[in-house]
């Protein structure tokens, strides 16, 4: 159930032709991460899947949209915040995102990272954050991988 009160993080679950799965680095963190974000709550308030397309649209470079016929999950995950230390539940939306169409062929940062699922699984790439490796989890009971 979302509570207002707590961290309310959008994350972009990216997928490529082949399979595989972006990561990003986070510096604070010490970690490779999937691309997310915290809900801007300016008024209006940003929805989970405009923060979404937004935080894989700030590593991609290119526009991004919501995969079509694809809805959101919501996840939650205790984590210990690295800036002070203390134990928050932090609300996961996880937003399935594509590179849009158009612009599939311009991707021109680099490097991208796109990780082999089955081998994030089996923790072969390291560092991986722990709320990378809890939603993984989550994706799996999904039915996402």
């Amino acid at each position: 159930m979302f509570d207002p009160a707590q961290p309310s993080i959008a994350v972009a679950y990216v997928v490529d032709p082949q399979g595989r799965l972006l990561l990003t680095w986070n510096d604070k963190w010490g970690a490779f991460t999937l691309p997310m974000t915290k809900l801007q709550s300016d008024q209006p308030a940003e929805t989970p899947e405009q923060a979404g397309v937004r935080a894989a649209s700030e590593v991609l470079g290119v526009p991004t949209r919501v995969v079509p016929g694809k809805a959101s999950k919501f996840a939650r995950g205790l984590q210990k915040s690295p800036r002070d230390g203390d134990i928050k539940d932090y609300q996961y939306n996880v937003v399935p995102v594509e590179v849009h169409p158009d612009f599939a062929s311009h991707i021109s940062r680099q490097p991208l990272v796109w990780a082999a699922i089955d081998k994030l699984q089996t923790g072969e790439y390291q560092p991986i954050s722990k709320s990378v490796e809890a939603l993984l989890r989550e994706c799996i009971e999904w039915g996402w991988l």
